[in-house]
């Protein structure tokens, strides 16, 4: 079986969309799977997760992006090359039935006004136009078929894994005070937020709960991890200078994905308070690491984190602060830890192959 992958959106910034497609390709390669990847020329350099795919940097008017990129790649010869099905990753897909869709999440449904209806529109078409749909998650796939009833386009879930090697309880090479001194990160703990820098994850919720935090005179820095427009070093540097002698905490724009597990396993406390989310990767990874997390209560954070997390309700603050005091004050800290590894061994990256595998099959 030959599957090509249009990864032509993926940059070399770590996100679910270049996690997902890194976490599948060795397993889709173990299991007799001959891939090709479209991408731009380095995104991939120095990943052995690609293994033995062919990369394929497509001449320049077929890296165009939007529709009319995807449109030509859905029908040049150069990028299908006899493939058995073409799996775009992001919006707008081209047509036919040997083209995979992939949706994430369904965020772009909720932008008000002319954005949210463009989205739709494009969202229904798409679905009405592909051989299937694969969603990342039972949550995702429910709201898919509740927003779009008439859906007669296959969709299969194919979840987003953990890669439970790397991302494991223990220090393997006893390299993380190292790691953690280069960061200037306090190994007497940290509240850690992972995620990009945008409203759906709520970084302003975390900046939230460190500002009550710091009203209750509880010295625990919160340090961020991510990129994009809000600017959490703002709020920071405000509370340095209201609270002249606390460990406020401080932003982190370049971390390699290969430092997480470390960040993660180090972390007195994991919050995860997005409102939207198709998966919930980063906390995941976080239970993995035997983090507490404390995580919004929204569909895919039920479905992936169960109970071995803290769930509290969306823009609750005081629910978050809260559980967070649990966590770092004791209380509840001992049961989340040893309640993440065994859930998140339920979500390994072979699962999503095999189920990848068989919807292709279907």
């Amino acid at each position: 079986m030959r599957i090509t992958f249009d990864a032509l959106a993926i940059g070399v910034r770590p996100s679910g969309t270049r996690t997902r497609l890194l976490g599948l390709a060795p397993r889709l390669a173990d299991r007799g799977v001959d891939m090709r990847i479209l991408c731009e020329e380095g995104v991939f350099d120095g990943c052995p997760e690609v293994g033995t795919a062919e990369l394929v940097t497509p001449r320049a008017y077929l890296r165009r992006s939007g529709y009319v990129g995807r449109w030509l790649r859905g029908q040049s010869r150069v990028c299908r090359s006899g493939a058995d099905r073409l799996v775009s990753e992001c919006f707008p897909w081209p047509g036919g039935d040997a083209i995979v869709g992939v949706i994430h999440d369904l965020r772009h449904l909720d932008h008000p006004g002319w954005r949210g209806k463009l989205a739709r529109r494009v969202i229904g078409r798409g679905v009405a136009r592909v051989g299937q749909v694969h969603v990342v998650s039972e949550s995702t796939r429910e709201r898919l078929t509740r927003e779009y009833p008439d859906i007669e386009t296959p969709v299969h879930v194919i979840p987003n894994g953990v890669d439970l090697t790397a991302f494991a309880p223990e220090d393997p090479d006893g390299r993380d005070p190292a790691l953690l001194a280069g960061r200037r990160l306090d190994p007497r703990g940290y509240i850690l937020c992972v995620g990009h820098f945008e409203r759906r994850k709520a970084p302003d919720v975390a900046l939230a709960v460190r500002i009550a935090l710091a009203q209750r005179a509880i010295d625990v820095p919160m340090v961020f991890v991510g990129q994009g427009a809000f600017l959490p070093e703002e709020t920071l540097c405000c509370l340095r200078g209201e609270y002249p002698g606390q460990r406020t905490g401080h932003v982190l724009r370049d971390v390699a994905r290969h430092e997480l597990p470390a960040l993660y396993r180090n972390a007195a406390c994991v919050v995860a308070p997005a409102r939207e989310e198709g998966f919930g990767m980063a906390p995941l990874e976080a239970l993995s690491c035997a983090a507490p997390v404390v995580a919004s209560d929204i569909p895919a954070h039920r479905e992936v984190l169960g109970e071995a997390a803290r769930l509290c309700r969306v823009d609750d603050v005081p629910a978050f602060v809260s559980a967070v005091l649990d966590v770092i004050e004791g209380r509840d800290e001992e049961r989340l830890r040893a309640a993440g590894p065994s859930r998140a061994a339920a979500w390994p990256w072979s699962n999503a192959a095999d189920a990848f595998m068989a919807a292709i099959a279907s």
